[in-house]
């Protein structure tokens, strides 16, 4: 819902299109007047690209579906992690990084947004259920502006599972590869997903996933 493709042509033009969630679910996702001005702004700039590149097969078929680009001009690409992830064997930086950010010494790990499709709210009541330590990654969900993190903070509260989370904000991506090292698993409980590149990264840092097949 932001107007960032020109309409004016003046090149050849490649568009990566990761997905389109809040357009398959706009009730969650209310873009207000501006956005759909902005929308109708990028479809019009969308007509005239020479290819659109989508991350999986599904994020195409919402293209299609949505955004009415022909079939024949998106190339599937998947996505894969930096080749940073990895299995680390020093001792001395996990401690270091356990350290900074205050980790537990047992825990699972999110890495990502707060917007609904994540269903951390359901994943904080998988936390309660079976009493583990969670630790946040992500920059967004420290923003106590966001309405998202106003409805985490609440459902924190209300499970009384304060003293399990952590919260980590922005992490530099040497210190993210450290802290999936760290991680007893990673958990992905997406309602939705273009792709869910956490999935690979934590794979090739040696860490166990649980993960929502979507």
């Amino acid at each position: 819902f932001f107007h960032t493709l020109p309409v004016k042509k003046e090149t050849s033009r490649v568009v990566t299109i990761h997905d389109v969630i809040p357009l398959v679910f706009p009730e969650h996702f209310p873009a207000g007047i501006r956005g759909h001005i902005n929308l109708l702004l990028q479809k019009l700039a969308l007509k005239d690209v020479d290819a659109v590149i989508c991350d999986s097969q599904t994020s195409k078929n919402d293209v299609v579906k949505k955004l009415s680009v022909p079939k024949d001009k998106i190339n599937v690409v998947y996505l894969a992690p930096s080749p940073s992830f990895k299995k680390i064997s020093d001792q001395h930086q996990l401690s270091v990084v356990a350290r900074k950010y205050s980790l537990p010494p047992r825990f699972i790990l999110y890495v990502g947004d707060v917007n609904w499709n994540k269903n951390i709210l359901g994943l904080l009541e998988s936390i309660k259920i079976v009493n583990a330590n969670l630790v946040l990654v992500g920059e967004s969900l420290v923003d106590e502006s966001l309405i998202q993190v106003k409805e985490i903070d609440a459902k924190i509260e209300s499970l009384g599972i304060k003293s399990n989370i952590t919260r980590t904000g922005f992490v530099p991506e040497k210190d993210l590869v450290t802290i999936y090292n760290l991680a007893f698993l990673t958990v992905l409980p997406s309602l939705y997903e273009g792709f869910g590149l956490p999935v690979l990264e934590s794979m090739a840092c040696g860490t166990p996933i649980v993960c929502s097949d979507v």
